[in-house]
């Protein structure tokens, strides 16, 4: 008997431990957008209505909260800082949607971010590599795909989200404010 309730605690307890391991992430009425430098080191200046979740070896990763229909529902302003020098960047981005800007070079100065073409939709397996990411559950993510109400809002791994690839190198993608 002592053996079998050694047993049953064991299994709880091992149970607890992996339930502890796994992390979520909440991004009801959310987007993530993601910012791929080259550099290092580069810091956020995001307003209120966003967060900083993830910054390390030039990645940041930030939820953004949907604002009503607007002005600000389209146009979006991001913030960097590094070694005290600022660059912002403007974008007539949207929402309901996740996004990644790859390839980006922090400039000093401002930057308007032209989206041309059709958007170009990739897992976050395929852009995002670090375990702490790809092992995130998320919740309440929005399915824009849903034919059914009931499914608006989902639950499903990091690695399975969408997102709009945005290649920086591509020319005419951002000029400078003058």
């Amino acid at each position: 008997m002592k053996k079998i309730l050694y047993a049953i605690f064991l299994c709880l307890l091992f149970t607890l431990c992996k339930a502890q391991n796994e992390c979520f992430i909440n991004i009801n009425s959310q987007d993530l957008i993601a910012f791929s430098f080259s550099e290092k080191k580069i810091s956020t200046l995001e307003p209120p209505w966003g967060e900083e979740i993830y910054n390390q070896d030039g990645l940041i990763l930030l939820k953004r909260n949907w604002l009503n229909y607007g002005y600000e529902y389209f146009h979006k302003e991001y913030t960097f800082i590094r070694n005290l020098d600022t660059m912002k960047f403007f974008c007539n981005c949207g929402q309901l949607r996740n996004m990644y800007f790859k390839n980006l070079k922090f400039k000093k100065g401002e930057y308007t971010l032209n989206l041309l073409g059709e958007p170009h939709l990739v897992k976050a397996k395929d852009l995002f590599h670090d375990e702490k990411l790809t092992k995130l559950k998320v919740t309440d993510s929005y399915n824009r795909y849903s034919q059914n109400l009931d499914e608006v809002f989902i639950d499903l791994p990091f690695s399975e989200l969408d997102f709009i690839l945005i290649n920086t190198k591509q020319r005419g993608i951002i000029e400078r404010i003058l």
